[in-house]
């Protein structure tokens, strides 16, 4: 990037910046400055689309996960019973892979 020989200061109202920051969050950008600067010169500006759902059903499997793995740690499973919650938690996080694989894409 070319250095910078100008500043320009933009004063906002509080629901304004509200508003700014809100797109802010939604896009690529990792700081304030390179989307503002896209958004003053007319540029594009990239914007990442969340599927709220989809990012509901990995938390609650991260989650699911874990207390499985808690489960495990325990000694109330024979070795038997072990080895099968192993093999539905790598089912569970397979599934979940698949399902992001497949819903993620644009």
């Amino acid at each position: 990037m070319k250095s910078v020989k100008r500043q320009l200061s933009v004063y906002l109202r509080e629901k304004e910046y509200q508003t700014f920051m809100e797109a802010f969050q939604a896009t690529v950008y990792r700081n304030k400055t390179d989307y503002a600067r896209n958004l003053v010169l007319g540029k594009p500006v990239r914007v990442l689309y969340r599927n709220r759902s989809l990012d509901d059903l990995i938390e609650l499997g991260v989650k699911m996960r874990k207390e499985l793995r808690l489960l495990l740690e325990k000694d109330v499973f024979t070795a038997a019973e072990k080895e099968e919650l192993i093999h539905k938690i790598t089912h569970i996080e397979e599934s979940l892979i698949k399902i992001v694989e497949t819903c993620g894409r644009k």
